[in-house]
């Protein structure tokens, strides 16, 4: 297997070791494709369809990817390591697939279930299974940089959204601006990642995110931009709080989920 350089990251330390190319990571990059690229400009090339209506290479693509990561997790039993958060995630999806049974139209609750169902399975399956030196998040970093580029053609080709004669953004081959400020937002964050590389890398990674800032204002995305701000700084704060008293950066954000709840049940009593 040829090997090359590249880089693990802790609290700003770019530590280096060697990648492999793993099938397990190409089923849930796949996947990413297909939600960014591919449904989008299908969707795109098709403006007369409702976003409500099934569509068919959804009951195509999702089964088929679902099964192909069942069958590759199946073969290779012994490399899937469970993590608690994975565990909290499973155990979520048991909750939503109960609440068939109290749904108004449980018919209904049933298809959007198995489709979310089939969509985790697609993903988390995979990378849970994918060898540790194996670069997931370049290849989903890659995805988001491609569709943030090709956005810009259809932006530049378009006219901006109006609603009452106000300029609310635009969107790009997406359905709604919404969309494309998320896309933008979340190639920024992995951009983030890729100037901790030297050479190519950390050129393409100041490329991208010049391009999703360009995005995201065009777009009129409030919540992306404010996403892509504040989510790096929020971040870095929780690594360093958590390395200073040595606890999961998980158990430091774990005050926010429980004051939410607490404060929820208050306003309703």
């Amino acid at each position: 297997m040829p090997k090359a350089s590249t880089h693990s990251f802790e609290l700003g330390q770019v530590r280096p070791f060697a990648p492999t190319i793993d099938i397990y990571v190409i089923v849930p990059i796949a996947a990413c494709v297909y939600v960014e690229i591919v449904s989008p400009l299908l969707i795109y090339a098709n403006p007369g369809t409702s976003m409500m209506t099934p569509r068919l290479e959804n009951k195509i693509f999702w089964p088929a990817l679902a099964a192909i990561s069942v069958v590759l997790v199946i073969r290779n039993w012994s490399r899937l390591t469970v993590p608690p958060h994975i565990i909290c995630l499973f155990a979520y999806l048991a909750l939503a697939g109960a609440s068939i049974l109290w749904a108004f139209k449980p018919e209904f609750s049933a298809i959007r279930f198995l489709l979310q169902l089939t969509i985790v399975t697609s993903i988390v399956l995979p990378a849970l299974a994918a060898a540790r030196t194996a670069e997931m998040m370049r290849g989903v970093f890659l995805c988001f940089a491609f569709a943030s580029i090709l956005n810009v053609f259809f932006v530049l080709n378009q006219t901006p959204i109006y609603i009452q004669n106000v300029n609310i953004g635009y969107s790009g081959y997406f359905s709604f601006k919404g969309l494309l400020g998320e896309c933008a937002a979340i190639a920024f964050l992995l951009s983030l990642y890729e100037i901790l590389h030297p050479g190519g890398r950390r050129a393409l990674g100041i490329i991208v995110i010049a391009v999703a800032t360009y995005l995201m204002v065009l777009s009129e995305s409030k919540g992306s931009l404010g996403l892509a701000l504040i989510a790096p700084s929020l971040g870095g704060l929780m690594l360093i709080i958590g390395k200073a008293i040595r606890i999961s950066p998980a158990i430091v954000l774990l005050p926010i989920p429980i004051c939410y709840a607490v404060l929820s049940l208050c306003c309703l009593v």
